[in-house]
């Protein structure tokens, strides 16, 4: 059962780190674009735009399993469902430095 827990738990911070890998390719490209030619350009701000829109995704993704993850752990340790519903509620930095991650990802999505 502690593997199971393990793994659940896990999995977040594995996601984060992929994330995290997107988010350095993304920011590449600011380098990279100084290179290309011009009808190169439009293409490559289509892919870069598209691949945001990938990350976005995945950063909603990554904060769904971070809940999720407490919340199964919560039920597999067999605190009652009242306590396992308040894990929805971060109680530290680290689960509103996601929240925050979330808003502040949001605006430059939307620039």
């Amino acid at each position: 059962m502690d593997f199971l827990r393990i793994a659940i738990l896990m999995a977040h911070p594995i996601l984060s780190i992929m994330l995290i890998w997107a988010f350095m390719r993304q920011r590449s490209w600011r380098r990279e674009k100084t290179h290309l030619r011009q009808n190169e350009k439009a293409a490559a701000i289509r892919e870069h735009e598209k691949t945001g829109n990938r990350i976005m995704g995945y950063l909603l993704l990554v904060i769904a399993v971070a809940f999720a993850s407490r919340i199964i752990d919560s039920i597999i340790r067999g605190d009652e469902l009242t306590d396992a519903s308040k894990q929805l509620m971060p109680g530290h930095y680290h689960g509103w430095a996601g929240i925050l991650a979330l808003l502040l990802m949001s605006n430059l999505w939307y620039l």
